[in-house]
């Protein structure tokens, strides 16, 4: 049996006090035709959550942990407007991770990456959560264009670099020239752990 890549849902409750995945049946069509993820799907509604969840990742499952909520100017809101959580909460949040449990870490939320600060908020992010790759968003973006970005980068980025060994820089680098147009206009940003620290794209256009 081929193996499998491990992806890790963490999805807001939005508006509703009660579960109400929008992201997952994305997730779930994917995994039943390609048959190359193994899925994992929790609903957060705090900071606590993402904590606990994350704590409980295996170690070197390398896995790609995926965080779907509303995000306001570097604050995720994964419930309601009332609970709000900043930068500094979410280091503290992945930080809670066993050795090489987060492979790749992303951001499926609105102005979570600062663009005055992105390299060093990728950097701070690359560090607590032991990730090889940070990314995210920085500005409002629509929701379907950006969760289907998303599904495109876990195909054609993740599996790749979590089953056949292909390496992530170069996988980034297509899957830029790939999609650069939407992801340049959803302001799309990320960061591979290496000694350049090279920030994709280069620049961005706000």
């Amino acid at each position: 049996m081929s193996k499998l890549a491990p992806v890790y849902v963490f999805e807001g409750a939005w508006e509703n006090p009660h579960e109400a995945p929008q992201v997952l049946p994305y997730f779930e069509a994917y995994s039943r035709s390609h048959s190359n993820i193994d899925l994992f799907y929790r609903t957060i509604r705090s900071i606590d959550d993402i904590r606990s969840y994350c704590s409980r990742i295996p170690r070197d499952a390398n896995a790609f942990v995926y965080i779907a909520c509303h995000g306001e100017k570097g604050e995720l809101i994964p419930c309601d407007r009332r609970n709000k959580y900043d930068e500094a909460d979410v280091l503290a949040a992945v930080s809670r991770h066993r050795e090489n449990a987060i492979g790749v870490l992303h951001f499926g939320c609105c102005e979570f990456v600062p663009p005055e600060d992105r390299s060093g908020h990728h950097q701070r992010l690359l560090e607590a959560s032991g990730a090889k790759w940070v990314s995210g968003y920085a500005k409002e973006i629509d929701w379907l264009p950006s969760t289907l970005l998303d599904l495109a980068f876990v195909s054609e980025v993740f599996v790749p670099s979590a089953t056949n060994g292909e390496t992530l820089s170069a996988l980034a680098r297509k899957f830029f020239r790939t999609y650069s147009q939407l992801a340049r206009t959803l302001c799309f940003s990320g960061m591979l752990r290496s000694r350049a620290k090279r920030l994709f794209p280069e620049r961005l256009r706000l």
